[in-house]
């Protein structure tokens, strides 16, 4: 009986540990929605996620986690801060800066930024309306929460 204990004790360590290697080494698809972020996570995209929009911006006045940043999970920097507003779609991800439109590319994995909405297309430019709107909001929610 004692060995039968100790069988059943080792077969469990060793289910644990490979149970545990599995989650370690298991990489998102590409074009899939990642699902490993943390709760300051808004939106993971790339491939093997290599960029987050992180909840949470600071500046020299405050700190408030309405204002995200783009973050490069590789390089282990912030590319992008502040993010005030992000729409995903099945093919892009689209982000609104202080000064800059950027928009990433989920089937090319390339991230474009642009000064002017000009080059961009008509259904482009109508969802950075949409963004524009939704960071003026979000900058009056900011300034009503410093209040």
């Amino acid at each position: 009986m004692y060995r039968l204990k100790m069988y059943f004790v080792l077969l469990s360590f060793v289910l644990l540990f490979l149970q545990g290697c599995d989650i370690e080494v298991t990489k998102p698809l590409e074009g899939k929605y990642c699902t490993n972020g943390g709760r300051d996570t808004n939106a993971e995209f790339g491939k093997e996620c290599r960029y987050v929009i992180l909840a949470g911006y600071n500046d020299a006045d405050h700190y408030t986690n309405l204002i995200s940043d783009l973050y490069d999970n590789k390089k282990r920097i912030s590319i992008v801060a502040p993010v005030y507003s992000f729409e995903e779609t099945k093919s892009f991800v689209y982000m609104i800066s202080k000064k800059e439109y950027l928009i990433f590319d989920k089937r090319k994995n390339k991230l474009e930024r642009h000064i002017q909405k000009g080059p961009l297309s008509q259904t482009q430019q109508e969802i950075f309306e949409r963004l524009e709107k939704e960071k003026t909001d979000t900058i009056k929610k900011v300034k009503e929460e410093v209040k």
